[in-house]
């Protein structure tokens, strides 16, 4: 009982550390037809819930459906009245994030922490 109970301890303090990392500013960019667009995400984690948004020159882009665990995120944003998912694998100082874009092409890209 007691190892179990030792686990499950152990267990939510790596949960909450980890995700405790990703609170903040993080910066990347694309490249487009029109050049380098600049990206900056901010998130803000309550448990198991992600909640934040993703700046550019355009504006801004609150995400919903925002989930986080110990190593991934994932979050809906609504882009011109199409629900876009992303999905990010959390490597340490760096998240990756994938999503596919309206024309089927994959678009990849990795977040750097800048607060």
């Amino acid at each position: 009982m007691k190892k179990t109970v030792l686990t499950v301890l152990v267990a939510i303090f790596v949960f909450a550390a980890n995700a405790q990392k990703i609170d903040g500013k993080w910066k990347t960019s694309i490249e487009t037809p029109q050049g380098a667009i600049e990206l900056t995400y901010t998130f803000k984690t309550d448990g198991e819930k992600l909640t934040g948004s993703i700046a550019t020159d355009f504006g801004d882009m609150e995400f919903t459906n925002g989930k986080v665990s110990e190593t991934e995120i994932s979050y809906d944003l609504d882009m011109m009245g199409n629900s876009i998912t992303q999905k990010g694998k959390i490597e340490g100082d760096v998240i990756k994030i994938s999503m596919d874009s309206f024309d089927g092409q994959k678009i990849e890209m990795t977040l750097k922490k800048v607060e």
